[in-house]
């Protein structure tokens, strides 16, 4: 936790020079970041364990190393200029008219993701009287899981720039198309992810090692996951990160929020606590917490299509 703390200004700088350089162009260089805190991660973490002993510390070290580093040559380059960013160049004055329309974004989803982890840590409280096997399988699942939905994830990044591209250049309709598309690439793509974990769902659980009770929950638990995450993840997850960038941040906020509590949090306890389907009841209620979200995310592109000129944040 205290590495983890320490490397926060880090990450926030590495995500926030990616998100510039990504907006004017430049993705490649964020690639490269991202390629260098991983090959840095997993040696520091690696000389960390075994050459100095350090033990759980060590991963600490390298997870604070594979922020430092790469925000340390992104800010760097942004600093210097590099292609697209060449009249860039930082300044010790902010500019609080660039600053509101920034935050007008920014803390609703600051507030968003607060909820949205302070919620997955109560759902956490929930399994810790379900036994360590559940813990376990929780832990592996939500890493096997991850792969899943890593092409969704990278289209999500791909929507802020590009649906905001659009919106602030004031096409509406083809901020909405973009969005639209990108959700829907991110579906496609979510499948091709399932069906590859789905064919090497046995060999891939088997590396954590599980007991057999955590294996069987794993597994049942992917089977549902495979099956649930290509048609519902991305309208959960890609389609709010281009609303955001449409300007309606406060919309999403507002839609998360209300899931999250209403759908993820209260299902679970009612489903894996109240009825006892333990770690199955709590990942339905994260499916359920899913179409809600990707309901009330695709009205606003619903009611734009219906007959509105023009979005509206307020919708």
């Amino acid at each position: 936790l205290r590495f983890s703390a320490i490397s926060m200004p880090f990450m926030a700088i590495s995500s926030t020079v990616g998100g510039i350089m990504r907006a004017v162009g430049e993705v490649r260089l964020p690639m490269f970041g991202g390629l260098a805190s991983n090959l840095v991660n997993v040696g520091v973490t690696a000389a960390a364990i075994y050459a100095l002993d350090m033990g759980v510390a060590g991963a600490g070290v390298g997870m604070l190393a594979s922020r430092a580093v790469p925000a340390a040559i992104l800010l760097l380059l942004l600093q210097r200029g590099h292609g697209p960013l060449s009249h860039l160049r930082l300044g010790p004055r902010v500019s609080m008219a660039a600053m509101r329309p920034v935050l007008r974004i920014a803390v609703p989803a600051g507030v968003d993701s607060l909820i949205f982890n302070g919620c997955k840590l109560l759902v956490q409280v929930f399994m810790a009287n379900m036994g360590t096997d559940t813990l376990a399988a929780n832990a592996v699942l939500s890493n096997v899981s991850a792969f899943v939905t890593l092409p969704g994830v990278a289209m999500g990044v791909l929507a802020v720039s590009l649906s905001g591209y659009s919106y602030g250049s004031g096409d509406r309709a083809g901020a909405r198309e973009t969005a639209l598309k990108l959700t829907l690439l991110g579906c496609l793509l979510n499948l091709a992810a399932a069906a590859v974990m789905f064919a090497l769902l046995n060999p891939v659980i088997t590396i954590f090692s599980p007991t057999d009770a955590a294996y069987k929950m794993i597994y049942n638990c992917m089977l549902m996951f495979v099956v649930v995450c290509p048609p519902l993840w991305s309208f959960a997850f890609v389609l709010p990160s281009s609303l955001r960038a449409m300007d309606m941040a406060r919309y999403t906020m507002i839609v998360s929020a209300g899931s999250m509590v209403l759908l993820r949090l209260f299902c679970a306890w009612v489903l894996g606590v109240y009825l006892g389907y333990g770690l199955y009841g709590i990942w339905i209620a994260m499916f359920l917490d899913w179409v809600g979200r990707g309901v009330f995310f695709m009205l606003p592109m619903l009611r734009k299509k219906a007959g509105g000129a023009r979005f509206s944040p307020g919708a």
